[in-house]
């Protein structure tokens, strides 16, 4: 149908002939490459906009005539033109949208794969604590992977950033990793949004340069250990017993206060075999005990069940 009518554009249709055609099976236009069409038994009634695309005839349906209106059909047609124009694709636009998936989605599918390969047992409560559905960063779990942006990002760590400087910190390489499995995926093009260089690092170091300078525990002198530790026997308590056994065998604080009655051998050569899954290696480490770390141990309650030194 080649009509005009008044002010009505090339082909353009009226709302009565879009109404009277609604009931006439085929195919009518409304120019603009915006069709009206309607099946076999005069039902089945919808928009229809018609494009091609690197030489290909493509059909994009837009609605059925009972629900979209002309006006808002002719609104939909146009957009679907100026994607064409700008070289995209307005039907992989629309399949993207309905499979894209939330920053939640891809956060539990993260947390997930570094579970799966952690060494420590503290790692994957301190993911959940930062992407979990209660996690600091709860408010883009609901957020279209897509449309997440530099500034919603900053909202979730600029809170922590001068009170948890550290955790702040970790947040943000966790969110960036999120992004990165994101751009990898095609979800996302542009820049990452938690990435340091732009919007974060202009804000974040202001905030920084007014937070006070945390103050570390100077190292003790070695000349002082010996005296340090005679002062440590003569204290009772599991605590002292703890720190003191810590320093003998150059161990991390988890690997001693998590030791288990079972990894300790005390025989002919006194020996404790600390797991893997305690050690930041990953791997099964032993230590020799020497006469004073087998006292202490001989000195503590074998009936505990979890923790011989920490009670």
């Amino acid at each position: 149908m080649a009509r005009k009518h008044g002010s009505k554009g090339p082909n353009q249709l009226s709302a009565i002939e879009a109404r009277n055609l609604s009931k006439e099976p085929g195919l009518h236009t409304d120019g603009g490459g915006l069709y009206l069409r309607v099946g076999k038994d005069g039902r089945q009634c919808s928009w229809l906009a018609i494009y091609h695309f690197h030489g290909r005839r493509r059909e994009m349906g837009l609605g059925s005539y009972d629900k979209v209106s002309l006006k808002r059909a002719r609104e939909k047609a146009a957009d679907v033109r100026a994607q064409v124009a700008d070289g995209i694709d307005p039907i992989a636009v629309r399949k993207s949208k309905k499979t894209m998936p939330t920053f939640g989605d891809l956060a539990d599918e993260w947390i997930k794969k570094k579970s799966a390969n952690v060494r420590g047992r503290k790692s994957i409560p301190r993911y959940k604590r930062a992407l979990g559905e209660e996690g600091y960063a709860k408010a883009l779990r609901a957020m279209r992977i897509d449309t997440v942006t530099g500034e919603d990002v900053l909202a979730v760590i600029q809170p922590i950033w001068v009170d948890r400087l550290t955790t702040a910190k970790t947040l943000r390489t966790y969110l960036f990793d999120v992004f990165d499995i994101a751009k990898a995926r095609k979800y996302r093009i542009g820049e990452n949004p938690a990435a340091w260089e732009g919007l974060l690092k202009a804000e974040l170091e202001l905030e920084s340069s007014s937070r006070v300078s945390k103050k570390h525990h100077a190292a003790m002198p070695w000349r002082d250990i010996r005296g340090f530790v005679e002062k440590l026997r003569s204290r009772s308590g599991l605590p002292a017993r703890a720190l003191e056994f810590l320093i003998r065998n150059a161990n991390r604080t988890t690997e001693v206060l998590e030791m288990k009655v079972g990894e300790v051998e005390l025989g002919r050569k006194p020996v404790w075999t600390i797991p893997g899954d305690r050690m930041k290696s990953g791997r099964q480490h032993e230590i020799r005990l020497s006469k004073r770390s087998v006292e202490m141990l001989k000195h503590v309650d074998r009936r505990a069940k979890r923790t011989p030194l920490a009670g």
